[in-house]
């Protein structure tokens, strides 16, 4: 029996050599977090909050509730988590939105073509009522705000641009 654990001994130090290495080589990479998302629509407003555990938030307010689509996606390893979302009117104008980031701190955040430098804002409010669009970016803390529902109502309520816009939308 010791013969054959001595023969043995070659082999299992070479297996646990290579799944040392391969620990090692897969150390390298880490995974791109990905945010937690709500969305929907109140008074005729749609709303979607994009938040990070690693602190980033960002939010959308628009009239365009015709129709509208997210997904985001990062895979094992990848050190870049995407997300790409639309909304569009009923008059048919149509917004596209882009985002990249590989820590949940800072991204790199795109509507429409146009690069948005978040440390100016992580607010947006987009209306396309005159069927172009016009994106107003605000500086607000949205560390409070939850993804989900109510929050993300209650923040629009009791911000005055993002209230003044959803009144303006609203046919009650």
């Amino acid at each position: 029996m010791k013969k054959s654990v001595a023969r043995m001994a070659p082999l299992l130090l070479l297996l646990v050599a290579m799944l040392l290495m391969s620990t090692m080589v897969g150390c390298g990479k880490s995974t791109a977090p990905g945010a937690d998302i709500a969305g929907g629509v109140y008074k005729q407003s749609g709303y979607m909050l994009m938040k990070w555990e690693e602190g980033l938030a960002i939010m959308i307010w628009h009239d365009a509730i015709a129709a509208s689509n997210s997904h985001g996606s990062s895979s094992t390893g990848s050190s870049v988590y995407t997300l790409k979302g639309h909304a569009e009117s009923e008059n048919g104008t149509r917004v596209d939105w882009d985002l990249e980031t590989s820590d949940g701190k800072t991204a790199q955040f795109i509507i429409d073509d146009t690069n948005y430098d978040l440390s100016e804002g992580t607010l947006f409010i987009i209306s396309t009522k005159t069927g172009t669009t016009t994106i107003m970016q605000l500086n607000r803390d949205l560390s409070d705000v939850q993804p989900e529902y109510d929050s993300c109502v209650a923040f629009g309520e009791n911000d005055p641009d993002v209230a003044d816009f959803i009144m303006g939308n609203s046919n009650e």
